[in-house]
């Protein structure tokens, strides 16, 4: 084995040295930004979820009027759409 490895060039080891390095700077850039993403984006979801309980409670905790007392939608319950005027 050793006699193997004593026949590589200078320039051989040089250039596997090389790659090899970069094929592991290159593997901690990817799982780096995979976990940066993935947090940002957990954040994000949260922060989301939480608005839309939050707007389902004052819904929720709104008091309901009487039948028949004109508790047809008021305007400020409808939201707009994408795309509407």
């Amino acid at each position: 084995m050793a006699r193997g490895r004593a026949r590589w060039t200078l320039r051989r080891r040089l250039v596997i040295g090389i790659v090899a390095l970069l094929a592991a700077v290159s593997i901690a850039i990817g799982v780096v930004s995979v976990l940066a993403l993935r947090s940002s984006l957990v954040a994000g979801l949260d922060d989301e979820v939480s608005s839309a309980s939050n707007r389902f409670q004052g819904v929720a905790e709104r008091p309901r009027e009487a039948p028949g007392g004109g508790g047809g939608p008021r305007a400020g319950d409808i939201l707009p759409f994408a795309g509407m005027p």
